[in-house]
């Protein structure tokens, strides 16, 4: 994969490409890739995908989260917890990858 040019937003198709690539990242999708691997409890690139992508439900309340695209790639998701974020854009919620339906809470 490509690495990340400066002021484009990467299109990335799974966690690993996130993680692997959170350096060259901006400042908002490296601290939600950094969020996600503090819940996957690895840094791991390849072991965080495997257990965030088995996720349900995720709580992610109170994280300071701005970016959600490294979101858009857990595709079991069903539930999750935004609240107390700052968070503008939630169009990478509707990316099409997510199978099920998924309702946010975003207060």
């Amino acid at each position: 994969m490509s690495e990340v040019q400066p002021n484009q937003t990467p299109n990335f198709h799974r966690f690993a490409d996130w993680c692997l690539h959170k350096d060259s990242l901006s400042t908002e999708p490296k601290h939600t890739v950094e969020v996600l691997l503090t819940e996957a409890e690895t840094c791991n690139c390849y072991k965080a995908e495997q257990r965030l992508t088995s996720l349900t439900g995720l709580n992610l309340n109170y994280q300071e989260i701005c970016d959600l695209s490294p979101l858009s790639t857990l595709i079991n998701l069903a539930y999750l917890e935004l609240g107390n974020n700052h968070i503008s854009n939630i169009s990478p919620l509707s990316s099409g990858t997510q199978q099920n339906f998924m309702q946010a809470n975003i207060f």
